[in-house]
């Protein structure tokens, strides 16, 4: 069979490794059991845990190996493509570090040798992201890294614009919808405090604190609308700075944008400091509820995205294939650990679907329509799109070892100045984009669509 990958010594080595590390794991301390009518949905994970760690730790040992294929390659003949080469380099050394540092994390967790740190979250609004979800972003970016991108038709000008700011506009529009639907628990118990302080005489209450927003003509609504639109143009403008280039319109765009970024730093300040503690003092006062490992994973994403984004904004028109680089990918690991990975998901979406069919009975439900709802609201939340994601890019790359075995990977150029300028906007723009969109979501249940 051709598509099948050939095994080597050194790479049966490597996956032996693999697997008595994701036994260590499935060998760990099961969960304590709970009592009570909930008994039923406790969900011992330890073997998709397991295989999910095996396949990290091949894909591990593929990142290693392709690094050092790429730095073996010095025939780039642009500034652009030998920076391109050192970018792959780099995102394969800090994803193989990721991978063994957050394995490690996993397997002294689950052994008990360390403990998880104390989370303070009593609204539940988030999972934790030390260290399964940030394991999970990881995997999903190591599976990507592997993806060769196969030829294609080439789309003209004006649709691919269109596809841009479809793809900008879904992707504001979703994390829109996650931070409001996040904060409907934050808002009831607002709502709640509300009613508190208004059930005490005047004399008692607070003034100048809990508004009526009616009266206002919905002011925290408008003005935290106002903001999210701002990200969203925010977005396009860093999206269509190649195309302003062409126009002629770069210094026009580049200034508006930063007139954007400067407004909405006073915006966040003034909703942090001066509106939310009106709205709400008691929601405003406490300190952050989140964990210190949180805080240092919340950090570690916020930079990743950042470069991220500026990387892909600051590719150029040529490629290194057109160099002539040759760039190896060790089929055999970065087969078996997809196996390994798309196997543990299915599991770990199996659970959370027979988690949810429990709930669901425990409390009163059954009909069919009712638990339908239910499964595709579960489908709608990043807890469940993430390993979705990640399955979807494990079969990709499965797909793509059997249709495509000979498939080659291609690094785009990546202009050197463009990348710095990119990375501080990007950056920017996300700094002062989470509490915006974060205002937005809590005014909106404040606003006129709700009240």
């Amino acid at each position: 069979m051709k598509w099948w990958p050939k095994f080597s010594i050194t790479d049966l080595l490597w996956i032996t490794v693999a697997v008595a590390l994701g036994f260590a794991i499935s060998q760990s301390p099961a969960p304590a059991a709970i009592s009570g009518p909930f008994s039923q949905i406790v969900s011992d994970t330890r073997w998709p845990e397991g295989l999910q760690a095996t396949g990290c730790l091949v894909l591990l040992f593929a990142l290693i190996q392709h690094g050092r294929s790429i730095l073996k390659d010095t025939s780039a003949g642009s500034a652009s493509a030998a920076f391109g080469i050192r970018w792959r380099w780099a995102v394969c050394l800090m994803l193989a570090a990721a991978l063994a540092v957050l394995s490690t994390v996993r397997l002294l967790l689950n052994r008990k040798i360390i403990e998880e740190p104390e989370h303070a979250d009593t609204l539940q609004v988030w999972d934790a992201l030390w260290p399964d979800v940030l394991l999970s972003i990881v995997t999903l970016a190591a599976l990507r890294t592997f993806i060769a991108r196969r030829p294609h038709r080439s789309i003209g000008a004006s649709w691919r614009r269109i596809i841009n700011v479809l793809s900008v506009v879904a992707l504001f529009a979703y994390s829109v919808w996650v931070l409001t639907d996040r904060t409907l628990i934050t808002m009831l118990v607002h709502i709640a405090i509300d009613g508190i302080e208004a059930a005490h005489p005047r004399w008692l209450q607070r003034p100048d604190v809990f508004p009526n927003h009616a009266m206002e003509g919905f002011w925290s609504f408008w003005t935290s609308t106002l903001a999210a639109v701002g990200v969203l143009v925010g977005m396009l403008l860093l999206v269509f700075d190649r195309w302003f280039e062409y126009q002629r319109r770069q210094g026009i765009a580049r200034f508006s944008f930063w007139g954007i970024v400067m407004s909405l730093a006073v915006f966040a300040w003034w909703f942090t400091y001066q509106e939310f503690p009106r709205i709400d003092p008691d929601l405003a006062s406490p300190p952050s509820p989140r964990a210190w490992s949180d805080t240092l994973a919340g950090w570690l994403l916020y930079a990743a995205v950042a470069t991220y984004l500026a990387a892909k904004s600051a590719q150029v028109a040529v490629d290194v294939t057109n160099h002539q680089v040759e760039i190896s990918v060790n089929r055999t690991l970065v087969v078996v650990g997809a196996v390994f990975i798309a196997v543990a998901e299915v599991w770990f979406l199996i659970e959370s679907v027979r988690v949810m069919h429990s709930i669901s009975d425990i409390f009163g439900g059954g009909a069919f329509f009712d638990m339908m709802e239910m499964f595709g609201q579960m489908l709608s939340w990043p807890e469940t799109l993430l390993p979705l994601l990640v399955l979807a890019s494990a079969v990709g790359l499965l797909w793509q070892s059997f249709r495509h075995p000979h498939a080659t990977k291609t690094i785009a150029a990546i202009s050197p100045r463009r990348f710095g300028y990119f990375v501080v906007a990007w950056a920017a723009l996300l700094a002062v984009a989470i509490p915006a969109l974060w205002a937005f979501a809590m005014c909106y249940w404040l606003g006129p669509l709700v009240l």
